[in-house]
């Protein structure tokens, strides 16, 4: 009898890419396992399934990754018969909070059929509601307050960052920490002003960083600064 060993309790399923990969007698879902969000110690299960699309009866065997942080667990099975699947379930315990590349292969006959498998660590994913701050006209002289919200939509805090303006606006806080996504501290307010003592059109893109790094996200600002005239008008026309 086959023996077979049973996926832990405690992993934690995960979802992969539903798009399949064909080959010449089966066809295997799905086409690339992605594992984002990992956690140390803790086991995240994908599900792999290979159909026989063959008029024929096919023998289907799996490759597991090479890494020793991946198991793959299956029942050894004989010939497969037309139009019927196969399961086998990857198995991923990290060790460390760093992310791994590998591949599950799936051979049946002159088929091989590769599954790449990426698995990345969580990270702080930040978001603007509202990228382009514009201030319209503004009066020389005079402070303009606007302002967005930056939001972690990502499953680990991030400390971000702004760099110093050398241009009419403040942005305050200039630094902080957003918390995990849906988690007390997620979203932070932020304030941006806009004072120049000078006529003149004003536009600055500000970089985001987060970590340290660009997140990739920026910040566009821009006012129009008008000097204030006063047209007195005589009642009598005069």
């Amino acid at each position: 009898m086959p023996s077979f060993t049973p996926r832990p309790a405690s992993a934690r399923p995960r979802t992969a890419a539903p798009m399949g990969l064909s080959g010449k007698y089966v066809r295997v879902y799905p086409s690339e396992i992605v594992i984002p969000d990992l956690e140390v110690g803790v086991s995240h299960l994908v599900t792999i399934v290979t159909v026989n699309i063959d008029q024929r009866p096919r023998r289907i065997h799996f490759k597991p990754p090479s890494k020793p942080e991946f198991k793959l667990y299956s029942v050894p099975t004989g010939p497969v018969a037309a139009g019927l699947e196969v399961h086998a379930e990857l198995e991923f315990l990290p060790k460390e909070d760093m992310e791994t590349v590998d591949e599950v292969v799936v051979v049946c006959e002159s088929d091989t059929l590769r599954i790449p498998v990426r698995c990345t660590p969580s990270r702080p994913d930040l978001s603007v509601t509202q990228p382009m701050v514009s201030f319209g006209v503004v009066q020389a002289g005079r402070t303009a307050i606007g302002g967005t919200t930056f939001i972690n939509t990502g499953h680990r805090m991030g400390k971000f960052s702004l760099p110093a303006s050398a241009g009419p606006f403040s942005i305050s806080p200039h630094e902080g920490t957003l918390a995990a996504a849906d988690m007390p501290g997620a979203a932070v307010q932020i304030k941006v002003e806009a004072l120049n003592r000078e006529v003149g059109q004003a536009r600055e893109i500000v970089p985001i960083m987060i970590d340290g790094a660009d997140s990739g996200a920026r910040l566009d600002l821009s006012a129009s600064f008008v000097k204030q005239s006063l047209t007195l008008l005589r009642m009598d026309g005069g």
